[in-house]
């Protein structure tokens, strides 16, 4: 189940079957692959297939809390971070690293990219701790558009913080009003 603001953005039964066979569509036609449009700006985190990954669980902690989750990755500079809400913009964890596209000859998806997470911050009420976050990690664009993103992991994180076959949708940040 996904989560937008803390909100469930599918129900079980019939609204998460409706869901997962709209992204079997969307992963079997495929896309075009574009760098600008992956790097353009922070993506949210719509969605998910499979185990809960910890950035989702931790999103969770305080119920009553309505927390996002969030993806940016720069393709041209090599970088990506990744930031996830645990009391909205007053407590989030922030993980930055380089990104490598695995398969640069590839013009349509499936992408491989692959993330060495490097840095990791507790931001609280506006101070900033390290935190010991470092590894590797490897996504799969599966299908790309102005609209949507969709990710999965071939296999588990080094760090744990997603588990092989996590699948992801993800929608442009710039999309949303959060006022």
């Amino acid at each position: 189940m996904g989560m937008l603001r803390g909100m469930p953005v599918a129900a079980q039964g019939d609204g998460a079957r409706d869901i997962d066979s709209l992204i079997a569509q969307l992963v079997r036609s495929g896309s075009s692959w574009d760098a600008e449009l992956l790097s353009s700006g922070p993506w949210l985190a719509l969605y998910t297939q499979g185990k809960p990954p910890r950035w989702q669980r931790q999103a969770q902690w305080l119920p009553w809390a309505r927390n996002v989750a969030s993806q940016d990755y720069d393709v041209g500079g090599g970088r990506v971070r990744n930031r996830g809400e645990i009391w909205g913009s007053r407590v989030f964890v922030t993980v930055e690293g380089e990104l490598q596209e695995l398969q640069p000859e590839r013009t349509f998806t499936p992408k491989m990219f692959q993330a060495g997470i490097q840095s990791g911050t507790l931001h609280v009420l506006g101070l900033e701790i390290p935190l010991p976050i470092r590894g590797r990690g490897f996504a799969k664009l599966l299908y790309l558009d102005r609209n949507v993103r969709i990710f999965q992991s071939p296999k588990e994180s080094e760090s744990e913080w997603e588990e092989e076959g996590l699948v992801v949708v993800q929608v442009p940040a710039s999309a949303f009003s959060f006022t």
